[in-house]
This record gives structure tokens, C-alpha cells and sequence, in this order.
């Protein structure tokens, strides 16, 4: 599961945990690979002033998933949910997000949606699974690039600047004169799209002329 039992992340030694570290000992060079549904840490998410869904967080994952994540110690992690493509490391995992996502989203975000080059995104070939690990080669599979995971890599995290307010979401709201601000935030100098696969760019361009016209 998604790692919602409780006692946190551990089971006094037994269970999940104690097979692992099993299956460790027999096998010290094998790969360790978790999954959930969820998110299992906030930093694997954009903050609320980019969120059309400012509360989004409250939502998308738990503290119990991110500490029986913490506890497994897998090399990587591969999560969902979100639709949000992501491919960063924080603590020693690596954490990764292929979303598909539903169409309209591909149509409309697919910078902050892809993560590397190898999902359809100008041609019609069905979307492929996403390369982890690369039983031939005995290796993971590279560092993906992908739009908000990348951003991140430029831009640290401010939570506290919640008076500002992207523009694509300051237009989906009413505003009072004076109270606030609309932008990415200091020193941010292109939106995250940009920092998607450069094969999600003419998609992102062309939707946004025309949203815009």
C-alpha cells in the first residue's frame, strides 16, 4: 500500500521492513524500488502559490508514507497523483514521477506534466513505460528532466511568500487593490514549462498563443 498503516514508518523489525532488510543482506547489490499512489513529501510538490488548488497539499500524501518510505531506504522511490512529472533526489532517494495524465492536461501543461523525452509528445506512437532500472545494463536509468523538478534545481523553495501569486493563477481569481502581488517570485527568471523537455516546448507555446489570442 501507500504506506498509511500506522506506527509510522516502523514495524519493530518484522513485517515489510525486516524483508527488506532480508532481502539486503542476501542480495547487497540488488536495486531497491518503492512505489505509492501518493506523495510522500511535500518537497516533491509545487508550492501553493503555484497551485490552482492553493490547499493541494493537505491532499496529495502523509507523513506516515514519507517516514515508511525514510525507513525502507529504497534507491528510488516512484510516486503519483499529482500529474506533475518529477525526477529529483532529497536524502539519499531518489524520486520519481511519470504521470500521463488526463488529455486536456497534456494539451494544456504538458511541460510540467513530461518527464524526459520519451513520452509521444510530438508524435503518435502509444505512450511507453518510463525506464527505472535497466535490468540489461545493471544500472538506474539516468536523471530525467522534467519542468517543476528542474525549477527547483534553479529556484529554492520560499513558502513563506504567500502574498504572491503566479499569473496563470492570479487570473482564475477576483483581485482587491492592494493586497498581494502577481509573479514567480524574486529572482526567478522563466516560468517552469521552460524547464520541461525541450520536446514538450512547441506543445506548451502553442497552447499558450492560443489561450491567449
Amino acid at each position: 500500500g501507500d504506506g498509511g498503516g500506522g506506527g509510522g514508518g516502523g514495524d519493530g523489525g518484522g513485517g515489510l521492513l525486516g524483508a527488506v532488510e532480508e532481502l539486503r543482506r542476501l542480495h547487497p547489490s540488488a536495486p531497491v524500488v518503492t512505489a505509492s499512489h501518493f506523495v510522500p513529501r511535500v518537497e516533491l510538490s509545487p508550492e501553493k502559490r503555484y497551485l490552482f488548488l492553493p490547499t493541494l497539499a493537505k491532499a496529495i500524501g502523509s507523513e506516515p508514507l514519507r517516514a515508511r518510505v525514510e525507513a525502507l531506504r529504497p534507491d528510488v522511490h516512484v510516486f503519483g497523483h499529482t500529474h506533475f512529472g518529477w525526477d529529483a533526489t532529497l536524502d539519499g532517494v531518489r524520486y520519481v514521477q511519470a504521470a500521463l495524465s488526463y488529455p486536456e492536461e497534456r494539451r494544456g501543461r504538458l511541460g510540467t506534466i513530461a518527464t524526459g523525452d520519451h513520452f509521444p509528445h510530438g508524435g503518435g506512437d502509444e505512450p511507453a513505460p518510463l525506464l527505472v532500472w535497466d535490468g540489461a545494463a545493471r544500472e538506474f536509468a539516468p536523471r530525467y528532466r522534467a519542468g517543476w523538478s528542474a525549477f527547483y534545481d534553479a529556484n529554492p523553495r520560499r513558502p513563506a511568500l504567500t502574498h504572491l501569486l503566479a499569473p496563470y493563477v492570479a487570473s482564475r481569481y477576483q483581485a482587491e487593490p492592494g493586497v498581494g502581488e502577481v509573479g514567480w517570485g524574486p529572482g526567478v527568471t522563466q516560468p517552469a514549462w521552460q524547464f520541461g523537455p525541450p520536446s514538450t516546448h512547441s506543445t506548451e507555446r502553442a497552447a499558450r498563443a492560443e489561450r491567449e489570442g
